[in-house]
């Protein structure tokens, strides 16, 4: 059996499609990206039929002259079958080989280009045409009507699947299938004067009528068939695929008295003609073909992601209008034409969507009426108040984010002095139920859900003896378009957009559905476009550098190009799909999360070659169906409230730098301290997987003797001189100096025990505490500065401290780190994350070094891009670790570690700001919805200030300061900024900052002055407390909000009340804080207009029912 060597098959493979690249000629016989491996060599005698990969793509240009000359004679030499007479022949080109049948007889036979005979292969019966189809061999049987279908993975043509044409409903009186052809997802079969076209599952799909009497010849390209007749006619004809005949070639011309029968075999091999006149039994006629790579259309550019990042593995689509379907115009109206109309194909919003919208006149009327607000409108005012405490109804409302939908009675009303809910409106909220639709982009609906209200606020009004509940839902809507009314009134509702207008996803849907499962008028629009060549829609991947290329039509004058993914891996089914929607995504197993294209109404004349695309990362999809996306984000959002935060913090121990001698150190040091800690000591040749656990473990112990004591021993640090190394702590009166350990993080990414000549403990008199006191400097003169632990054990007992100091013999720079900003704090497995370095000032840092550790502590990847950015590829599900070696002008290094949590779902999108800690200084870590954050602190009072893309719908931003706080007593002051100019937000933002270790039952907490209760009973925020499923690890949550001027001037906790601070923290709740008398008033799609005449109202208090 002869077996082709694998090498030699791919260079000829290689070889042949550079001659077609270069010689423009088309290899039109198989569908795309299909090939067979061939023959090596003559002398063999077998060949197999496994199929390879292909990039050739051949197209035929609308010119093809008639065929050239006389024809040069091919003699298929050694003849097949001297005794049998041909009166047809087909062949199919794969590679370098040409695989031919003949009418007569059971067999494939293998020629290479010279027409060598290499190999034979016997099949079961008389063949007509052969030719491969959906990753098949397909061979048509004249004699018995059928096609025999064979797998290319085998080395023969062995044990086929039939297809018995007379039961595929192609005619009345099915005849003999004389040849095939495919051209890419159909199959073509000639039936008597039609051509019957079939799909991949061998059901009609479409018949093509001829003037032929019988076709014989086939040759399917382009969309363009290729066909001879069986009367005695030397001629070839071609036709589109709606049967019209395009021209005829005569092919070949007159022999004389040899050439008495018509062409009846039509072949493309190698870019030249092959026809065959019956009863010339064996010779075929070249001709060079005018078929040839169309120069078509390119259109390509590159997917990023919002950081410019290239995406690997994403779909892209292009959607263009081609001037085939626009005959009527001028030429030169032609792309401004396409342009409109791929506008509105394009256009996410309903007409009867109005940013514009009037509430005045949507509140004069004598029926109830619904009003759409963010959640933090519901919270916003004083104490005690005259004026509304709700904002303005809005038309738009953040994406990710609860929505809040009130009903509003006109006939009701708060009373003669109004609480601040009722008097924010005409009428007062009522009970009832809330119908939400979501609406397509032409207005149908999609889905709807009918919500029962419940009371979301609660107010006293002028009494406060009792109390009014306020009714209303709140509800997570994907981003898109809906309209929401009361059960009892449609009249009364109005189109709002989650997200903003012009940042809603939009894209060709041509496949979206009403809620009676009919197509929307978009989606039929689309497929009517596409039907008659009006739209024309072309896919490819990006590769691992998120380039892309894009062949289309000549006809093409303008399309949009829209980018489809996910982080990691290809979905499973997306590039399978000939034209992808996001509507296709929701089809797909996939628990993750989605890149969909920025909102883009650009659009592209080809041929263009500079197309930059951008992608951002999204947990959900437009048109959801709405319960399962609720039931989504209140998932993710309890996985965001109830994080761990303990498990991303740890010792600032760099382990790659952790040589056996100073493990060894460390082993016996903490040795000393935790007796209890049996765990064997490393091995030399531990491997850093090892390290980490092992230290992993010592950490444990610290928490478990910490947990287990009496009452814990009490650490404080005292002064730092700046002129001198001193560092000290107070210590218990009976600690000896065998109880204490000191540790030392240095600048430069090492950890070691300092040795005990370098402190002592110091006695101070009767009155005074001990002191342990770091005299002496330990380190080199080379290291800048480093962070000191001191651990203390006693008997039963346990405390630590820290501080961080500089080197008195350190002559460099000192820089100061102002943000790591992350792509993710909670990336996917297999999702690469970024980290982008940002100094303060005029500091200078650069990135030298990346090193990271996946969740078992194995070494993982990690690059340096660029002198601001490092990267590394998230693996498994737990945290991460990963160390960044940063070089200071003067050339010194600094190491921060920071540590970020994977997991196998899609991660909530909120803003957050979390504390980092390192040897040089504090930070902020935040992700991609911010661009850049700032955090100072002095131990008990934090300044964050967090900068948004301009006109960011951001509707909550996460606290997370545990790292950097100290003491009892905290303040935390938050600025929200906008657009380059970092010009201050204009709304109220929902603020939630983490906690953790401590009572909120024994601490007080204030915002801006205004008390807090743990229960919420005021309508400044409130505490709650999350537990962790998992590790059972309580985070405290303390929601408030920030004015309308996205500044929260003073978030303060006390977490050691004392009874004057809870007195006045109890009377605070009860003084009124007077306000000017103003009448409420009401916003045009946020503009304001005249205010509607209301009676006053008083309140003393307003008590929001949900949180924040």
């Amino acid at each position: 059996m002869f077996m082709p060597p694998q090498r030699r098959a791919q260079s000829r493979a290689v070889a042949l499609a550079l001659m077609l690249v270069v010689s423009l000629f088309a290899l039109a016989v198989v569908p795309t990206g299909l090939a067979t491996q061939g023959p090596a060599s003559s002398t063999d005698t077998d060949t197999d039929t496994t199929l390879s990969e292909s990039s050739v793509s051949p197209t035929l240009t609308s010119d093809t002259e008639d065929f050239d000359g006389d024809g040069e004679p091919v003699d298929l030499e050694p003849d097949p079958d001297e005794d049998g007479e041909y009166f047809h022949y087909d062949a199919e080109q794969v590679g370098d080989y040409y695989y031919l049948v003949g009418d007569q007889h059971d067999q494939v036979y293998v020629y290479d280009e010279n027409f060598d005979l290499l190999d034979s292969h016997d099949i079961e019966s008389d063949p007509g045409g052969i030719t491969q189809f959906d990753g098949q061999w397909v061979i048509s049987s004249w004699d018995s009507n059928e096609l025999n279908l064979y797998d290319t993975d085998d080395e023969t043509f062995d044990d086929p699947e039939t297809i018995d044409l007379e039961e595929s409903d192609i005619g009345d009186s099915p005849t003999e299938p004389w040849n095939i052809d495919a051209d890419g997802d159909r199959l073509y079969v000639t039936n008597e004067d039609e051509i019957v076209a079939f799909d991949a599952d061998y059901e009609v799909i479409d018949r093509i009528q001829t003037d032929l009497e019988t076709a014989k010849g086939l040759h399917a390209i382009d969309d363009r068939l290729f066909l001879t007749d069986s009367d005695t006619d030397p001629t070839v004809y071609e036709y589109d695929l709606e049967g019209d005949e395009q021209a005829t070639y005569d092919a070949p011309p007159d022999y004389g008295d040899e050439y008495e029968q018509s062409t009846k075999g039509l072949m493309l091999l190698d870019g030249d003609w092959y026809v065959h006149p019956s009863d010339l039994e064996t010779t075929l006629y070249q001709f060079p073909a005018t078929v040839e790579e169309s120069d078509g259309q390119t259109l390509s550019g590159t997917v990023e992601n919002q950081r410019g990042e290239a995406v690997a593995n994403a779909t892209v689509t292009a959607n263009g209008i081609s001037e085939a379907g626009l005959p009527d115009l001028d030429p030169a109206d032609l792309e401004a034409e396409a342009d409109d109309l791929l506008g509105e194909l394009n256009d996410p919003l309903p007409d009867a969507f109005d940013e514009e919208f009037d509430f005045e006149a949507h509140q004069e009327t004598d029926t109830p009426y619904a009003l759409v607000h963010e959640n933090s409108d519901w919270g916003v005012g004083t104490n005690t108040i005259i004026e509304s405490s709700i904002e303005d109804p809005r038309v738009s409302v953040p994406e990710n984010e609860e929505t809040v939908i009130s009903i509003w009675n006109p006939d009701d009303d708060g009373g003669l002095i109004e609480n601040q809910v009722d008097q924010s409106f005409y009428g007062a909220t009522t009970d009832g139920e809330v119908v939400i639709e979501q609406l397509s982009p032409t207005g149908e609906v999609t889905d709807t859900r009918t919500l029962e209200t419940e009371p979301i606020a609660e107010t006293t009004g002028a009494n406060p003896l009792s109390t009014t509940e306020h009714h209303g839902i709140r509800t997570a809507l994907p981003p898109g378009v809906y309209r929401a009314y009361p059960e009892s009134n449609e009249a009364g509702g109005y189109p709002f957009t989650v997200g903003s207008p012009d940042q809603i996803a939009s894209g060709f849907e041509d496949d979206l559905r009403d809620e009676a499962n009919e197509l929307t008028d978009r989606a039929t629009q689309i497929d009517e476009l596409a039907a008659n060549d009006t739209l024309v829609r072309e896919t490819t991947q990006t590769d691992s550098n998120g380039e892309f290329e894009l062949e289309v039509d000549d006809g093409v004058t303008t399309a949009t190009v829209q980018p489809l993914g996910t982080p990691g891996d290809s979905l499973a089914g997306l590039e399978e799909l000939d034209d992808p929607t996001i509507g296709d995504l929701q089809g797909l197993d996939h628990d993750g999360s989605f890149y969909l294209p920025e909102p883009d109404t650009d659009t592209h004349a080809p041929p263009t070659d500079d197309i930059e695309l951008t992608v951002h990362q999204t947990p959900s999809l437009p048109f959801e169906e709405l319960t399962a996306y609720d039931e989504l984000h209140d998932e993710l959002e309890s996985a965001l409230l109830e994080e761990d935060l303990s498990e991303l913090e740890g010792w600032d121990e760099h382990l790659e730098d952790i040589d056996d001698d100073r493990r060894d150190e460390l082993e016996a040091a903490f040795g000393d301290l935790f007796e209890d800690d049996d765990d064997d000591d490393l091995s030399d040749d531990a491997d850093l997987g090892e390290i980490h656990d092992r230290l992993h473990d010592i950490e444990e112990t610290v928490d478990i003797v910490s947990d287990s004591v009496e009452d814990d021993l009490d650490v404080d640090d005292g002064p730092i001189s700046d002129d001198e190394f001193d560092v000290s702590w107070a210590v218990p009166d009976d600690i000896t100096e065998d109880d204490a350990t000191i540790v030392a993080h240095t600048a430069d990414g090492e950890t070691k025990p300092v040795d005990d000549e370098h402190w002592s403990l110091e006695t101070n008199g009767f009155f005074d505490d001990p002191t342990v006191t770091l005299g002496d400097n330990p380190l080199e003169s080379d290291v800048a500065v480093a962070d000191y632990e001191i651990h203390i054990a006693d008997g039963n007992e346990y405390g630590s401290d820290s501080t961080t100091a500089p080197n008195p013999a350190f002559d460099g720079d000192i820089p100061a780190l102002e943000s790591l900003l992350f792509s993710s704090l909670n990336p996917e497995s297999g999702e690469r994350v970024s980290i982008d370095v940002t100094p303060q000032d005029d500091a200078t840092l650069e990135v030298i070094d990346a090193d990271a550790l996946g969740p078992d502590g194995e070494e993982i990847t990690a690059n340096v891009t660029d002198s601001e950015r490092a990267t590394f590829d998230a693996t498994g599900d737990g945290v991460h670790h990963v160390q960044l070696t940063l070089e200071s002008a003067s050339g010194h290094e600094f190491v921060v570690t920071e540590r970020v949590r994977s997991s196998d779902r899609a991660h909530p999108d909120h803003a957050v700001v979390r504390g980092g800690t390192s040897a040089i200084g504090e930070y902020a870590v935040s992700d991609d919805t911010l661009t850049d954050a700032r955090l100072e602190s002095d131990g008990e009072t934090i300044d964050v200030e967090a900068v948004l893309e301009a006109d960011d719908n951001l509707g909550e931003i996460h606290l997370q300061p545990d790292p950097v706080l100290e003491g009892s007593d905290h303040e935390i002051d938050l600025s929200l900024l906008e657009g380059p100019d970092e010009v201050p937000v204009s709304s109220n933002i929902a603020v939630t900052t983490h906690l953790e270790n401590y009572d909120p039952d024994d601490a007080v907490h204030w915002r801006d002055s205004d008390s807090i209760t743990v229960d919420g009973d005021t309508r400044f925020g409130e505490v709650l407390t999350q537990t962790n499923d998992e590790t059972g690890h309580d985070t405290h949550l303390l929601m408030t909000y920030t004015d309308e001027n996205g500044e929260l001037d003073s978030l303060e906790v006390r977490e050691n009340a004392d009874w004057s601070d809870r007195a006045w923290h109890r009377l605070d709740r009860w003084l009124p804080s007077i306000s000017m008398p103003s009448l409420p008033f009401f916003a045009t799609a946020g503009e304001a207009i005249d205010q509607l005449p209301r009676p006053e109202g008083w309140g003393l208090s307003v008590n929001s029912r949900s949180g924040l």
